[in-house]
């Protein structure tokens, strides 16, 4: 796997590697410091620019005179030449002649991105060589011992005139090339001062960059330090309130954490009820007891916050000078600060901080969430009393029912009891009824018996009755 998969991997799972102000922040210098590079390497290329005209009107100026030296040089050596007949005076001669054809060539290569100049200098370069032609034919005519016709040759003034005529072009070459100069001068002064026009803006414009990714920073910084602080105060607020205690102990606790961390002068926590006056559960740096109620501390703001379910915040302007009634009962409150402790938009508590000191926006912040927090654990431990109530009387009931079943189980053996009672009367009635039936039974043939024997004495009767008539 490669080092950019990792990286990737790494950006994909934990986020960017900087934040994005952070990286737009550094897209910023980096253009803003290639910009000024940029920016500084044209003004020191125009500089460069500039300084090379600058040097080179001198050195074409330099080239030219150094050309018509050389040309004076020449001549000075066929005049003493032509004079004496000594080889030794055409030394200048000979050296211009060597010397001609480099310094044409120097000339010629500062002057090349000039056409007009070009143009004068070959003019020039035509005199020069045919001035040194007028030169080397006088000195040929001199050496063959004909010194008559090389007089003559200059007495036509032809040499004097090619002589006049190189001054004049290097004059005119130099006129022009100073003209040049003095027409770029301001353009050179300008171009010598955009470099420290760059630099000084390329400076300012790096030093506002630098002091605003420090503003950035410091304020990041600090916005990562006002939330831990926050954080830091949730932990210490939830570890207060954690755990099996009493509302009042849950309140004292809480109040005590927060007016310490917060640097509270004072504070009371009320517990809100529904249509009923907030009660007081706990105080801190305040007179009065547990016991009272809002009625006795007249702070109305304690029962505008648990109805409207918001935080009210007072400033009392100077000390010593209270606006409203405070709870609290102090008089020397710079601000005071009642927030509702409400969770799902049912306060459950409100908690009133008083300070000597202005609040700021990280004071909200923690007594916003410290709020929810706090309104949570109320629910919390009023639903396990609630619970713990509802336990009691489910034990209650269940003894109460433990006692009916006991009672019915007596009445069902009693029940039971009759009913064996019952039962046995029954077959005793049953078997008596079966005894008294079969008692109608022989009463009923014995009946029969006896009328059978009624009849049979009567018919006896009636016969003996017959014999005696």
């Amino acid at each position: 796997m490669t080092q950019f998969s990792l990286v990737s991997r790494r950006v994909s799972r934990f986020g960017p590697l900087l934040p994005t102000t952070t990286l737009v922040g550094f897209a910023i210098a980096l253009s803003a410091a290639f910009m000024v590079a940029l920016a500084s390497y044209a003004a020191l290329q125009r500089d460069l620019a500039s300084a090379r005209r600058a040097t080179h009107t001198p050195e074409v100026v330099e080239q030219l005179q150094t050309m018509v030296s050389t040309m004076e040089d020449a001549e000075t050596g066929q005049l003493g030449f032509l004079l004496t007949g000594d080889e030794k005076y055409i030394g200048p001669y000979k050296t211009a002649n060597t010397a001609l054809v480099a310094e044409i060539a120097a000339a010629h290569a500062l002057v090349a991105t000039d056409p007009l100049q070009e143009r004068r200098l070959q003019a020039l370069v035509q005199l020069c060589t045919d001035k040194m032609a007028e030169l080397s034919r006088t000195i040929a005519l001199r050496r063959q011992g004909d010194l008559a016709d090389a007089l003559a040759m200059v007495r036509t003034d032809r040499g004097v005139e090619l002589m006049d005529g190189i001054r004049a072009a290097a004059a005119e070459m130099t006129r022009e090339e100073r003209r040049e100069l003095a027409f770029d001068r301001p353009k050179l002064f300008s171009a010598a001062r955009a470099p420290s026009f760059v630099t000084l803006g390329g400076t300012a414009l790096i030093l506002a960059l630098i002091l605003a990714a420090a503003l950035r920073t410091s304020r990041d910084y600090r916005a990562r330090q006002m939330q831990a602080w926050i954080r830091s105060g949730q932990v210490g607020l939830s570890e207060r309130t954690h755990g099996g205690q009493r509302l009042e102990k849950l309140a004292d606790r809480a109040l005590e954490f927060l007016a310490e961390y917060l640097g509270a002068r004072a504070g009371v926590v009320y517990l809100a009820e529904r249509d009923r006056p907030s009660r007081r559960l706990a105080d801190y740096g305040a007179p009065g007891g547990s016991d009272l109620d809002l009625a006795t501390t007249g702070d109305e703001l304690v029962e505008q916050a648990a109805k409207d379910n918001r935080p009210i915040h007072v400033q009392t302007m100077s000390a010593g000078n209270s606006v409203v009634g405070s709870s609290t009962g102090l008089r020397t409150t710079i601000e005071r600060l009642v927030v509702p402790a409400s969770v799902d938009g049912v306060v459950y508590a409100v908690v009133e901080l008083d300070f000597a000191r202005c609040l700021e926006a990280a004071d909200h912040e923690l007594l916003s969430r410290a709020s929810e927090s706090l309104g949570l654990a109320v629910r919390s431990l009023k639903s396990r009393v609630q619970l713990e109530d509802l336990l009691e009387e489910t034990q209650r009931q269940g003894i109460e029912l433990r006692t009916q079943q006991e009672e019915l189980r007596v009445s069902s053996a009693e029940i039971r009891s009759q009913a064996e009672f019952l039962r046995d009367s029954q077959l005793k009635t049953q078997a008596q009824q079966f005894e008294i039936e079969q008692t109608n039974l022989q009463l009923q043939d014995q009946t029969q018996i006896l009328k059978q024997q009624k009849e049979q004495l009567s018919l006896f009767n009636s016969a003996n009755f017959s014999s005696i008539a």
